[in-house]
């Protein structure tokens, strides 16, 4: 789940024009609005965050659009204004429509009103943004369901999950049965009731209903009994103090320069067979190790079942996170001398930019295991990986996929099929010495009989696992695995879908006067893979500015292709046993050609369905 953390900015206005600038009010607007800058779009890399942006453009061509366009792909939600000069044509306003312009200001227009008019604009923008933001947190992070005319009509995600519920038949059946309903849609006074959920049989909730109209909203909040806890491990708090601490820290934050800081522990058990009496014991010994090895601290609680969560004040990030990897080290003593096997989680929140809802947001991703590895670490998340230190390969594999196996994590299977990817969700059926046995669908089981070989993703895994096909039935759809490797990348991480050829396409390479031959592996929009004999010349390419001759297949030409030269630059290099390199080029922005690219790529994408249609036929 990708995460994006609102955070008030204090950069003001940034004034972007092209070139030059000729506007009148401009020098009247930069200085309306504090921490204003000014920036020619020419001599623009990358654009920051900032509060929102005002556009002073003569005129646009499609390589401008292209530039404005890619500019924002990284900003959420932007507040933009367009200065349209007293000569305007209409490719200015479709720009302005093409990336969701707030308003046009007119050369014409009383620029003191159009000042207030964006002061104003602003304020909303974030509150909506808030809102938005806030109703996104309630619809996925809280427990309650809606009666409509007396009918069950919603019911949220997060109660589904605590009571381990794929339907609202089963909803009825697990907790509305058990509820006076009548009493409960007719009285918003709150009751307090004992209902068996996935986690605990004796959890007690209050629930309460709220009337709107013709609608019910029941929620339900769970009360633990920390009491007993609390009396023996007085030094660990409760998950409602925790939250009020944190409420009190940062307002004090508003008014003093003081960092805050948090770290999660989660443990995971990944034996097969524990009685109560060993996780208590587990917890007793564990919280008294992590009491120790943490002594200065603001607060420890336990924020949800095996989920753990600490305070710090006066820690930066980079000091949280040290703090953190040496904790992972002492921690991996005691779980070595247990006779059981625990994996223990830890992430690093740095929260001197968030607000309370979004922190609240990411624990409660982390618990659910709703956060992604790949996406969490920035300057406000950041996974704390230590395994490596104590494990070899092997061990941490097994460990892994052992983990997915008891706590029926998420899994899914990747294989990447003509450039297509076929990513399926799965699940591990069970685990015999060094072979895992994993549920398949029916396309993912052919393709992975024709490649012998798949690759696990998974929310908990920092880094993808290759594994070898050594059995598989596709109608009864199961398959047997073994060999796992872990990746150094990401098989899918390129933002842009790639295709290979049915024939050879040969390219010719050229850099600094010399001309060498491959082949294309695959194609993108924007890059290529290209297989190439190792040389010399290819010692200290990487970086360097290429450039690339091949031929495309094109029915609409009577030759049946068409020529393309691209400059590029080369961002990747790797060799394997047989002398051979493959190289990862970065075309160089060529509207001309870009044309052609996608027109092959989609319709090689259509070849490719259709045979994939075939396949499962």
């Amino acid at each position: 789940m990708k995460i994006i953390i609102y955070k008030e900015i204090n950069l003001g206005l940034c004034y972007l024009y092209h070139k030059k600038s000729n506007s009148f009010h401009k020098e009247k607007l930069l200085s309306a609005f504090e921490d204003s800058i000014s920036l020619d779009i020419a001599m623009t890399d990358k654009m920051e965050e900032h509060n929102f942006y005002i556009f002073e453009l003569n005129k646009v061509d499609k390589i401008l659009s292209t530039t404005i366009k890619k500019m924002f792909v990284s900003i959420p939600n932007p507040l933009i204004y367009f200065l349209i000069p007293k000569e305007y044509n209409l490719s200015l306003f479709q720009l302005a429509f093409m990336i969701n312009a707030k308003s046009i200001i007119t050369s014409n227009q009383d620029i003191d009103k159009v000042i207030a008019k964006i002061k104003n604009d602003y304020q909303i923008h974030i509150d909506d943004y808030k809102g938005v933001s806030l109703g996104k947190h309630i619809i996925n992070h809280l427990s309650y369901m809606v009666y409509e005319d007396s009918k069950l009509d919603f019911v949220s995600e997060q109660l589904y999950r605590e009571f381990d519920c794929s339907g609202m038949s089963q909803i009825q059946e697990q907790i509305c049965s058990k509820l006076d309903m009548k009493e409960l849609l007719s009285d918003e006074h709150p009751i307090k009731k004992i209902v068996a959920n996935n986690i605990k049989d004796d959890t007690t909730y209050f629930i309460k209903s709220i009337k709107n109209n013709s609608k019910n909203i029941i929620s339900f909040e769970a009360q633990v009994d920390y009491e007993p806890r609390c009396n023996e491990h007085h030094y660990v708090s409760t998950r409602v103090s925790f939250v009020e601490l944190l409420k009190d820290k940062l307002l004090e934050k508003m008014i003093s320069d003081k960092l805050f800081s948090i770290l999660t522990i989660k443990v995971d058990s990944v034996s097969k067979l524990l009685t109560k009496a060993d996780e208590e014991n587990f917890r007793k010994e564990f919280l008294y190790e992590v009491e120790l090895i943490l002594d200065i601290k603001l607060m420890l609680a336990e924020y949800d079942t095996n989920m753990y969560i600490v305070l710090f004040e006066d820690l930066s990030m980079d000091e949280l996170k040290e703090k953190a990897k040496n904790f992972h080290l002492q921690i991996a003593n005691f779980l070595n001398r247990q006779e059981l096997k625990y994996l223990i989680s830890l992430y690093a929140i740095n929260i001197d930019e968030v607000e309370l809802n979004p922190i609240l947001s990411i624990i409660d991703d982390i618990s659910n295991d709703e956060i992604d590895y790949m996406l969490s670490d920035d300057k406000n998340v950041s996974y704390i990986n230590n395994y490596q230190d104590s494990m070899d390969e092997k061990e941490m594999i097994h460990y892994l996929l052992e983990s997915i196996f008891i706590n029926k994590s998420k899994l899914n299977l990747l294989n990447i099929h003509n450039g297509m990817c076929i990513n399926t969700s799965s699940k591990i059926l069970k685990m015999k010495d060094d072979l895992i046995f994993v549920k398949i669908e029916h396309l993912q089981g052919i393709v992975m009989n024709l490649e012998k070989k798949t690759i696990f993703q998974s929310p908990i895994f920092t880094k993808s696992i290759r594994a070898s096909l050594k059995y598989i039935n596709i109608e009864e759809g199961y398959a047997v695995l073994h060999k796992c490797k872990i990746l150094d990348y990401n098989p899918n991480e390129r933002q842009h879908g790639r295709v290979n050829s049915v024939k050879l396409v040969p390219v010719a390479l050229s850099l600094l006067g010399t001309t060498i031959k491959g082949e294309m592996v695959d194609v993108s929009a924007t890059s290529m893979a290209i297989k190439i004999r190792k040389t010399k010349i290819l010692d200290n390419i990487l970086n360097k500015d290429i450039s690339l001759t091949f031929y495309l297949e094109n029915n609409k030409v009577k030759s049946g292709s068409t020529k393309l030269e691209e400059r590029a630059i080369v961002i990747h290099q790797s060799c394997d046993n047989n002398g051979y390199s493959k190289l990862i080029c970065i075309f160089c922005d060529n509207i001309e050609n870009e044309k052609v690219l996608i027109e092959y790529i989609f319709n090689r994408q259509k070849s490719i369905i259709l045979d994939m249609k075939n396949m499962v036929r």
